[in-house]
């Protein structure tokens, strides 16, 4: 178990981290096999293989997440100290994702299939969502998704 100190963006934040990370190298590439990372509301599993630098990417993962701002604070610590400094947003509830990460670790691209419920964000409550997402260059695109409070419901083509 170690410590990662994070921003949220407001204020510096601690969480307590575990797990096994086992890779190899050669002179061109770093290959993670099946990984674990987790706190104490955040399971993240991956694999893959980048190039030295970080800038040929392929890393598909698994986040199984019991509070999403406390995942986004993990994910920000783990980018800022592979990559470059990273913020975490303001955002609430709880869910999974399943993805890939390409691309360099300081500018990725990630798709994959989200869901999440009590999902907050931008100030508001939207329930639960459903969908891919993408997101590279810092914004989110949700796709194929579906989002449900109370007895309302929007598709999202």
């Amino acid at each position: 178990m170690g410590e990662a100190s994070v921003s949220s963006g407001w204020s510096p934040a601690w969480i307590t981290i575990g797990g096994a990370v086992t890779y190899s190298f050669t002179p061109d590439t770093i290959t993670v096999a099946p990984s674990e990372v987790a706190s104490p509301a955040t399971f993240i599993g991956f694999s893959g293989v980048t190039s030295w630098g970080g800038r040929d990417t392929r890393m598909p993962f698994h986040v199984t997440s019991g509070d999403w701002q406390e995942s986004d604070r993990l994910l920000a610590a783990i980018i800022s100290a592979v990559a470059a400094p990273t913020r975490a947003i303001p955002v609430g509830g709880f869910g999974e994702f399943d993805g890939v990460m390409t691309g360099a670790f300081n500018a990725p691209r990630v798709e994959g299939r989200f869901s999440g419920d009590r999902m907050r964000a931008w100030n508001v409550t939207w329930g639960r969502i459903t969908g891919d997402v993408t997101i590279v260059n810092a914004y989110a695109e949700l796709e194929r998704g579906r989002v449900t409070r109370g007895g309302a419901t929007m598709d999202i083509q």
